[in-house]
């Protein structure tokens, strides 16, 4: 498996768009990819910080799950995702995030 040079560290502030009412079955299969890139996130939701820690991050590609991680890492009191996102593609693909809110039971569309 390559790594790709590129760490991306990110703040994922997002509002609160409901998608679904249940909670989600993100699961992936790192042994299906050749690539792989790490992001470092700190997910809002409603301008706050998630605290919840069973709260997920997940990625998307062409509406396909990419990785999925849960904001397990405490740092100065926030709550941080490692998120792994893998792909076959070495670079070019657009890269949506949702977030799992387990408070609401609700998955939420992250906004940069």
């Amino acid at each position: 498996m390559r790594i790709l040079k590129f760490i991306g560290i990110w703040t994922m502030a997002l509002f609160a768009r409901e998608i679904q009412a249940q909670g989600p079955n993100w699961v992936i299969n790192p042994a299906d990819f050749q690539y792989t890139m790490s992001v470092i996130g700190l997910g809002l939701v409603d301008c706050e910080a998630t605290s919840d820690p069973n709260d997920m991050v997940a990625a998307f590609i062409d509406d396909s799950l990419a990785g999925v991680a849960s904001f397990s890492t405490i740092i100065a009191a926030n709550s941080y995702a490692f998120l792994t996102v893998y792909s076959n593609n070495p670079a070019g693909e657009l890269i949506e995030y949702k977030i799992y809110d387990a408070s609401t039971n609700q998955v939420i569309d992250a906004k940069f």
